[in-house]
């Protein structure tokens, strides 16, 4: 207890530079875009196709493939399906995404949404790649075409 007294003043210097330390490093930590990369949402359709959306941009972008429709909407720097017609529309009630990793899935359409970030030297070619980070059985079950089950994989 008396080298407590004696070092306080230590104490509590180094715990609020070891809070200053965590606070910059979880406001400017490495997954958080800069000035130099920007957020892009791409959409991956049934049909093997690529689209990539900025997500600073207001938008509404209509995706028909063989499999159906969807409607991805980005708002405030945030994507969400708006429409769909599958069958239960499940993929409708996934709350937006806007971080990069966070993923949409609408299993019937085989369409899947995911944030990325952009930054200087990447690729930024994405439209109509059909290979991309995902596989799409990876998220469909070809065995059960009309089973509407819609989830967010993160």
């Amino acid at each position: 207890m008396n080298w407590l007294r004696r070092n306080a003043a230590t104490v509590v210097v180094g715990m609020i530079v070891c809070a200053a330390i965590g606070t910059a490093f979880l406001f400017l930590g490495p997954w958080r875009p800069d000035a130099s990369s920007s957020a892009t949402v791409l959409v991956h359709d049934g049909d093997g196709q690529t689209h990539a959306l900025p997500l600073s941009k207001d938008t509404s972008y209509e995706v028909r493939t063989s499999l159906g429709t969807n409607v991805i909407v980005i708002e405030d720097g945030s994507a969400r399906i708006d429409a769909a017609d599958c069958p239960k529309g499940s993929c409708l009630h996934q709350k937006p995404i806007s971080r990069p990793g966070e993923q949409l899935i609408c299993l019937p359409h085989k369409l899947w949404v995911e944030v990325v970030v952009d930054g200087p030297g990447q690729d930024e070619s994405h439209e109509t790649s059909p290979q991309s980070h995902l596989d799409e059985h990876a998220v469909t079950w070809d065995d059960a075409p009309d089973a509407d089950v819609d989830l967010v994989a993160r």
